[in-house]
């Protein structure tokens, strides 16, 4: 619609009224749809006087206006010439020479416009459907290789449980680092609670045996 208005505006500024009150077009558009019969492009210029067309239309006419012209561009489907279904713009403009409003049409045959729309749609389509791939395998990757430091992370816990003594090291990303430090921390706790309470055994065990070394001697003596 905005490149048909842009054309029409091309249009008027060439309209020119012969000595009938015909309108003529000075210079006419220079696509070649407009000057090929059925050539999917088409322009008609109606007053009092006459009527003058593109030669595409050959001797077909353009759907008249469903009302009275206006002085605004009005856009509007209609079937036109050669059973096309066609996008019409149309506008009143006055013109110096004439003594009433000529009425400026262009219209387009939209089955081009379908098919380049469904071509589009086809295309936008296949472009989206191979974006959205992409993305799938993008976020399969992100996750696999941002879980893969949590899967070394699981066995690092697994040796630690088999041997007390190892601690986690240092080779984790960022985000993990503070929860392998907080491990490592609970687990020289852990480690230090063992030592102690092995002391405190030792000692224990230290503090008993001469009472019951005594205690057997006393039982021998009592036998």
């Amino acid at each position: 619609a905005e490149d048909l208005e842009r054309e029409a505006l091309r249009l008027v500024a060439d309209i020119t009224v012969d000595a009938a009150g015909q309108p003529q077009l000075g210079t006419p558009p220079a696509d070649p749809r407009y000057d090929s019969p059925v050539g999917g492009r088409y322009w008609q210029l109606t007053a009092a006087g006459g009527t003058s067309r593109s030669l595409s239309l050959w001797d077909e006419d353009l759907p008249a206006p469903t009302g009275l012209p206006s002085r605004q561009w009005h856009v509007r489907e209609a079937t036109g010439p050669f059973d096309q279904r066609v996008m019409v713009i149309e506008r009143a403009v006055t013109v110096q020479g004439t003594s009433g409003p000529i009425t400026v049409q262009l219209a387009q045959n939209i089955a081009d416009l379908r098919v380049a729309r469904n071509q589009f749609r086809r295309e936008l389509g296949t472009f989206l459907t191979g974006l959205w791939l992409m993305l799938m395998i993008a976020a399969w990757l992100q996750i696999y290789l941002g879980l893969r430091p949590l899967a070394r992370l699981r066995k690092e816990l697994e040796r630690l449980q088999r041997n007390p003594s190892e601690r986690l090291d240092g080779r984790f990303p960022s985000e993990v680092t503070p929860l392998t430090t907080a491990i490592n921390r609970l687990a020289e706790a852990r480690e230090r609670d063992v030592v102690r309470a092995r002391r405190r055994a030792a000692d224990l065990a230290h503090s008993l045996k001469t009472p019951l070394a005594a205690m057997a001697a006393l039982s021998r003596r009592v036998r």
